[in-house]
């Protein structure tokens, strides 16, 4: 008698997790039409949805636009999101507003069809996160990560749930693969860290990695200074002006800030100044009363980046 939302393009992997989890175990599937797009709350008052699962910028969204309120969806029982970092700020509103509902914090690339780890958000989530970000948690039986020394590290997984290779494409899997003790690990390009509950914790990108005049650079650390600052829900941070796009190599920093408390600009320069170091000062602040996402609720960083360069 359960009820799934389905809050994904039919080209995203989480839109089959939705459609066969549901289908196989009799429940129904609700797919909400363009009006509900801009207030999913309604959505899940109107049908009593008890099983929620989408992006964590979706509930973002919610969030700001004030539709997580206090017991505002007691019928949910199960909430699960996956594809990019849950904020702790997220799931502790997600968790007021539908008090009864288990919270999963899934991991899995498409390559790694499709969680592979996952983390159960509880009260002590708070002190086993990394940059206010819910950890991913531990790897799935029949999956195995490539051990490192490093403490900061590429996560690269082994498994029944990895895939084989993209489809006429040697150069490119020749990349994404290495092996180690004869087992062929998939390179996610995700780093990560372990905490000391042998959780892990998402750290960002590879690709997000920035070098700004030859330093390496956490946009995610930034990220975070910046909302304690200006008690915004949602900072993005990027690298800008490119020096060398191959090597994401930039010359200075830009943050796009979401209803931040404070527009002036030195002030949270001179806040970011006490917290970090010099290079990691964005140069350019850009305040906005929403980010703009793609089909599948992400953050849309090209539109981020062309803003830029208007």
């Amino acid at each position: 008698k359960d009820k799934f939302s389905n809050n994904f393009d039919i080209t995203f992997d989480l839109f089959m997790h939705d459609l066969f989890l549901s289908f196989t175990n009799g429940a129904c599937l609700y797919l909400p039409d363009k009006n509900y797009y801009l207030n999913p709350s309604m959505f899940i008052k109107k049908h009593e949805l008890t099983c929620w699962f989408s992006v964590p910028s979706l509930a973002s969204n919610m969030q700001n636009l004030k539709q997580l309120k206090m017991n505002k969806f007691p019928s949910l029982k199960y909430s699960a999101f996956c594809g990019e970092a849950l904020p702790v700020e997220v799931a502790n509103s997600w968790k007021a507003s539908s008090p009864k509902s288990i919270i999963e914090n899934l991991y899995g690339p498409t390559e790694n069809t499709i969680a592979v780890m996952g983390y159960r958000f509880d009260k002590n989530t708070k002190k086993q996160s990394l940059n206010d970000i819910v950890p991913i948690g531990k790897i799935f039986k029949g999956n195995y990560i490539l051990p490192s020394k490093k403490k900061v590290f590429e996560l690269c997984i082994s498994g029944g749930q990895v895939f084989s290779g993209y489809l006429k494409n040697t150069s490119l899997n020749k990349k994404i693969f290495t092996i180690f003790k004869k087992k062929k690990f998939y390179r996610t390009g995700d780093l990560v860290k372990k905490n000391k509950f042998n959780n892990y914790c998402y750290i960002g990108r590879v690709d997000r990695q920035i070098k700004v005049r030859g330093f390496r650079i956490e946009p995610q650390e930034i990220e975070r200074e910046i909302k304690r600052f200006t008690k915004s829900k949602e900072v993005v941070v990027v690298g800008w002006p490119s020096l060398n796009k191959k090597d994401f190599s930039y010359s200075g920093i830009a943050a796009f800030i979401v209803k931040s408390k404070t527009k002036n600009s030195n002030k949270i320069i001179n806040y970011l100044h006490k917290n970090l170091s010099a290079i990691q000062t964005p140069n350019k602040f850009i305040f906005l009363n929403r980010l703009k996402y793609n089909a599948n609720g992400k953050i849309d960083y090209n539109w981020l980046k062309k803003s830029l360069k208007l």
